[in-house]
């Protein structure tokens, strides 16, 4: 068995044993949990942490440290640091009041009646394993987070156990009911929890290993598939090894489009459609890529074994008409890549804008990822076209002719019957330059065309982004237009049945209409606790309370119920069993409750609710928190403005931009949407009224920002081309490599001499500023980064000190918990004018108030002060404090300060979370980052030039001198360089010319010792083949002579046949003198264009009837080429070599000659073969010596003819040959341009 089959068999193997390990992980899986397992790592690791808890109890140093913490600030920050860094928090108690805590997160009841040791207990946000000890009036409980548990879910807060415990997300704790259950002890062996299985068998996640296993093996399924069609296809049938691994690879792809299989591999979140889905061939982002994949590995296929696949296609008429198949081939190709990409752009949700890269993620990159692969399998698709149309014989100009009418044809259409683009110019020229690599250097790649086919891809790409990129933002802004046209909001609907349920029920109310005395701030205050917070933060609201006879009293104004409902049957809009829209409110959502408060079937009075939308910019960040899943809708409109105009007259805005308070720019269409470009701005127009516009603005684009896109995918695309053309060298290199220091510097000094100087220069050019930017970038984002931080925490700290100012300007006690209700509302009224949430807590730490009360109120954080904040301010008396907190996932930085009365006594803490401090920070360091990157690139490419023609400035003169000294040539005259400035390649330039004025005079005599020497030789030469001939003439005189002194009566006879043998020897003589008279002098060349073929066929026509002869001449490998050359000297060149051939055939087989032509790089080598015995190897060296001969007669110059001949006119001669085999000489002849 070969070695090939064998590794077929052991891919077929492999292939086979992944997928059975991966369906045998999935039977596994799919049984139950196995949860003493997991309930034995769940123990250990809480076992862990109770024996780190204990052992501290257990010391007396640890217990008593526990007690005085509210007196060491050094202490409890370095005890808090400890035991937090380990997920474990504490809270010390005397006389069973909260004495000491380590966080602001576990909100605790009850603990006086928690038991000694270890219990498991829930609180509001999660499951807690407690320990505690008490002594005396002291006691601690330590409380390790086993379990987190939010009423709400989204990208801050997530429930489930604690990541350091397990991360397994198909367990959840067990009720008391449920079965099977696997049970959690604490380190004495009692009993604290059980945990179930939280999901039924069909939904258990596939695991890392599964998907890896079934990515394995589908990896050598190709690779398997992949090697069977190479078999075949180096065996001859490569274009139906081509067909089969083209269908079997799509039907792969069907399987999985079609089936999702297989399910673990569609179960990762690239295939997610919500991420992109286009249609059912490209259904997910992972889907694309899989496609692009398959496609590039069918192309590389094809394009490998393309020269064997294609045949030649001799019949014009034949060809033209598959030429123009190839050229609409390569046109739906390339408006098929053009909808791919913009399905890609338009329905994902994946960040493209490369000039604001900091904000790309890695999905990002992988999308960029694909779209190069994408392209350089549509770049081997063009190869391959244009790789088959070589194969039409032809000429080029013709077919450059018939591409460019159907070019003009095509752009004319395009300028007529579409919307024109430069898009099929940049096709044209790529093609252009793919074809001149294919017909003029056999499809290898140079650098400049790498250069050009890298920056006509980035052009591209570039252009076709950019454009796809604004068709995408107008769909977006039209979508923002009709959701800002839209009166309803579903989320605060939801809000709105959760409340109507719990207001009638609230007792507190119902007392008021009873005669509880109240004010109107204790009733805001208590809606603005329980109902309106969350999401319904972002309306401004109005409460209105009246009685079983329909009288206001919380209001000394005049509002009448009668009033609301008329506004109900007068139209407005039921959303809920209380809740109405108010029609006619443009710019805003308003809405009303009629709330009835009923107690036993009696009327107790009637709650009226009003709801007016704030502005985005008014929103606080706690809300975000209490959201189930959603996304906050400002983040839609963060980059653009918006206005509403009703009656002309700006109604409301929102943005950046600035409008006119009376509209005169912007004009609409009724119900359509209506573009204006403007001052650097895109407005889009819509009319939902005749009275009513409303616009959305959003930046035009720039042409700088264009040219960074450009710039972006230059570099991307030049580095990747640079990886895919130099892969076989990477691959060598690391195959070879070995690894250490010595061998490394080796290598590079190898490297480096291999290096041309010319690139040199450029590489230490590139390296030099690319370095010295890199350094100075770094320095100035630190810079800048140190900065901006400085001057955010500056911003907090100023605000917070404006608020603390106003706020003790505003007391009126020395407690604000003496007259919290009073307080409390001036505290909401301070939050509003500063637009911001705030807290306030007394000197104990305790939450006093809080603009968003509900989230203490839940339970997602404890209502007291953040434990360091209140060790800086209360223990070190620091009188202001900057920290970053957490709620969760959601960071935040805290400003706290203290707030101090008339006595200049601190009363109570306040503290202001700033959300907007981390996204500040990202948006601003990262527009600065991208404006940084963006330069770079601009100045990388502007470098990358200016190194590229300094280095031709600095080496051009060695360019120069190099070939000067390549034309140098003995024993003739070589020309001087000029060169007018006296720098260093002056002095070698003057050492050269000196250098050639001596090599001739040296030349000149050597060469003429050398002719001298020749016609010593030639003469000698000369005299030996006279001699021949000259001794039979003289034999045959002295006998005439000798006959006729002796009167011989056969005389007459003698004397025919002697006058016969001395004309043969005279003739011998002649032919000698004329050989060596032409070799001597040859004579003049008369190039011109010949067409080889012609002077093939009348050198093999005179020997070709030539009996036990047969010369066969590969025409179609020979026709239609054209070179430059003597065409008599060429005629009696073959005419040699044919004459060789046959007098080398042997007696005993026919004499077979056989004469080929192969085209490379411009030249033809004509190659003429025989079957001769061979030429012995102790007279190779000499066959192209002058005289030198291995026949009996013969002057030995024909030969020596045909080397000088060919190499006259610009060519090689050189024989290959093998004893009793037969001998080959190759003729390289350069073809005409």
């Amino acid at each position: 068995m070969k070695t090939a089959t064998k590794i077929r068999w052991l891919l077929f193997l492999v292939t086979l044993g992944l997928f059975a390990t991966s369906l045998t992980a999935r039977w596994a899986a799919t049984k139950l949990v196995n949860f003493i397992d997991v309930a034995d790592k769940i123990t250990a690791e809480l076992g862990a942490k109770e024996t780190l808890v204990y052992d501290y109890l257990t010391s007396t140093e640890g217990y008593n440290q526990l007690k005085s913490l509210d007196k060491d600030a050094d202490l409890a920050i370095e005890t808090i640091q400890y035991f937090t860094s380990k997920n474990i928090f504490f809270q010390t108690y005397k006389n069973n009041k909260l004495h000491f805590w380590s966080d602001a997160i576990i909100n605790t009841n009850n603990v006086q009646g928690l038991k000694e040791g270890t219990s498991f207990v829930e609180y509001p946000n999660g499951w807690y394993e407690v320990i505690k000890k008490t002594e005396n009036n002291f006691f601690v409980v330590f409380l390790i987070p086993v379990k987190s548990n939010y009423p709400y879910q989204n990208k801050y807060l997530n429930s489930g156990f604690k990541q350091d415990l397990i991360i397994d997300k198909t367990v959840d704790i067990a009720k008391l009911s449920d079965f099977p259950v696997a049970d959690i002890k604490n380190i004495a062996g009692r009993y604290l929890f059980s945990i179930k299985k939280s999901i039924i068998n069909n939904n258990v996640p596939y695991s890392k290993i599964e998907i890896t296993m079934w990515a394995l093996g589908f990896i050598i399924l190709g690779l398997l598939i992949n090697s069977i069609c190479k078999f075949y296809a180096d065996n001859g049938s490569p274009g139906l090894a081509a067909f089969f691994l083209t269908i079997t690879f799509c039907l792969l792809r069907y399987l999985g489009l079609k089936y999702h299989f297989p399910e673990a591999l569609y179960s990762l979140e690239l295939f997610n459609p919500n991420i992109y889905a286009s249609n059912f061939y490209f259904p997910s982002f992972a889907d694309l890529g899989l496609n692009v994949m398959t496609l590039l590995w069918i192309v590389i296929f094809i394009h490998s074994y393309k020269l064997k696949i294609f045949k030649p296609i001799n019949n014009p008429w034949m060809g033209y008409p598959i030429l123009i198949y190839g050229i609409i081939v390569a046109i739906v190709v390339s408006y098929l890549y053009s909808d791919i990409f913009f399905g890609f752009v338009f329905n994902s949700n994946i960040n493209f804008k490369v000039s604001n890269l900091i904000n790309l993620n890695w999905i990002s990159l992988v999308g960029v990822l694909i779209l190069m692969l994408a392209l350089f399998a549509y770049y081997l698709i063009i190869d391959i076209l244009i790789t088959f149309s070589s194969f039409i014989k032809i000429s080029i100009k013709q077919k450059l002719i018939l591409l460019a009418i159907i070019f003009v044809l095509f752009n004319v259409y395009e300028l007529f019957f579409s919307n024109y683009s430069v898009f099929f110019i940049l096709i044209f020229c790529l093609v252009l330059i793919v074809g001149r690599l294919i017909y003029y250097y056999n499809g290898k790649i140079i650098f400049p065309a790498l250069l050009l086919i890298s920056l006509l891809f980035a052009t591209l790409v570039s252009i076709k982004l950019n454009r796809f990129e604004n068709v995408k933002e107008l769909e977006i802004r039209k979508r923002l237009l009709l959701k800002l046209q839209s009166a309803d909001d579903p989320y605060s609907i939801i809000s709105f049945v959760e409340i109507e349920k719990e207001i009638p029920n609230d007792e507190e109310l119902k007392q008021m209409l009873a005669g509880k005395s109240f004010t109107s701030k204790q009733l805001n205050n208590r809606f603005n606790k329980l109902y309106l917070g969350g999401d319904l933060n972002k309306f401004d609201y109005r409460i209105y309370l009246f009685n079983n006879t329909d009288s206001i009293i919380n209001s000394k104004k005049t509002i009448s119920l009668h009033n609301y409902r008329q506004l109900v049957e007068n139209g407005a809009l039921k959303v809920s069993e209380y809740f109405y829209r108010r029609n006619n409110t443009l710019g805003s959502q308003n809405y009303f409750a009629i709330i009835p408060l009923i107690e036993n079937n009696v009327k107790l009075g009637t709650i009226i609710l009003e709801l007016q939308s704030k502005d985005f910019e008014r929103y606080g960040a706690f809300p975000q928190l209490l959201q189930n899943g959603k996304l906050d809708q400002r983040v839609d409109f963060v980059d653009y403005s918006y206005a509403f105009y009703d009656n002309k007259k700006l109604v409301n805005q929102y943005g950046n931009y600035v409008y006119d308070l009376k509209n005169k720019d912007f004009t609409g269409k009724l119900k359509d949407f209506v573009i204006l470009k403007k001052n650097g701005f895109d407005h889009i127009i819509y009319q939902p009224s005749i009275n009513n516009i409303i616009i959305i603005t959003h930046p035009s684009n720039t042409f700088w920002r264009e040219l960074a896109s450009l710039s972006f995918f230059f570099i991307l695309f030049l580095i990747f081309s640079l990886i895919i053309v130099s892969y076989k060298w990477i691959w060598k290199l690391f195959k070879s490599y070995e690894f250490g220091f010595k061998r490394l510097k080796f290598t590079l000094f190898i490297g480096n001499n291999k290096i041309l100087y010319r690139t040199r220069i450029q590489i230490a050019l590139v390296l030099a500023v690319v370095s010295s930017l890199l350094i100075i970038g770094i320095i100035t984002f630190s810079y800048i980064s140190i900065q901006y931080k400085e001057q955010q925490q500056d911003l907090i700290k100023n605000k917070i000190k404006v608020i603390a100012e106003a706020f003790e300007s505003n007391i009126s006690n020395d407690s604000p918990a003496d007259n919290n209700q009073n307080n409390n509302l001036s505290f909401e009224e301070f939050s509003k004018m500063y637009n911001t949430d705030l807290n306030l807590f007394d000197t104990n730490g305790k939450l006093l108030f809080s603009t968003q009360n509900k989230i203490f109120v839940i339970g997602l954080i404890a209502d007291r002060m953040n434990p360091i904040a209140f060790i800086n301010l209360n223990l070190q008396q620091k009188s202001e404090f900057i920290q970053e907190e957490n709620i969760d996932k959601l960071q935040f930085t805290s400003a706290y300060r203290p707030i101090k009365n008339a006595n200049n006594d601190v009363i109570a803490y306040l503290q202001l979370p700033y959300f907007s401090n981390l996204d500040d920070y990202n948006q601003k360091i990262g527009t600065f980052l991208n404006l940084l990157i963006n330069i770079y690139v601009l100045v990388f490419v502007a470098i990358g030039f200016f190194a590229f023609v300094v280095a031709n400035q600095i080496t051009s003169p060695l360019s120069l001198i190099q070939e000067s000294i390549s034309k140098t040539m003995i024993g003739k005259k070589n020309k001087p360089i000029e060169w007018k400035r006296n720098d260093e390649i002056g002095s070698l330039i003057k050492e050269y010319n000196s250098m050639i004025e001596t090599l001739e005079e040296n030349a000149n005599k050597l060469a003429q010792s050398e002719r001298e020497i020749a016609w010593r030789e030639m003469a000698k030469q000369v005299a030996h083949e006279i001699k021949n001939p000259l001794t039979p003439l003289k034999l045959g005189i002295q006998m005439l002579d000798r006959s006729w002194r002796d009167k011989d009566v056969n005389f007459d006879d003698k004397f025919q046949k002697f006058s016969k043998s001395f004309l043969e020897q005279i003739d011998s003589l002649s032919r000698i003198a004329s050989e060596f008279s032409n070799f001597a002098k040859m004579p003049e060349l008369k190039l011109e264009e010949v067409n080889l073929l012609d002077v093939l066929n009348r050198a093999t026509q005179v020997y070709g009837q030539m009996e036990g002869i047969k010369i066969i001449t590969n025409e179609n490998e020979l026709q239609n080429h054209l070179i430059l050359a003597d065409k008599d000297q060429l005629l009696r060149s073959f005419n040699n070599l044919l004459k060789n051939a046959i007098e080398a055939s042997t007696d005993d087989k026919e004499g077979i000659i056989t004469i080929n032509g192969i085209v490379t790089n411009n030249k033809i080598e004509v190659t003429i073969k025989d079957n001769g015995s061979g030429i012995p190897e102790s007279l190779r060296d000499r066959i192209f010596v002058p005289n030198f001969t291995t026949k009996s007669s013969g002057t030995g110059l024909g030969l020596a003819f045909v080397k000088q001949a060919i190499e006259n006119m610009g060519g090689i001669i050189y024989f290959t040959t093998e004893i009793n085999v037969g001998t080959t000489f190759h003729i390289i002849l350069p073809l005409v341009n």
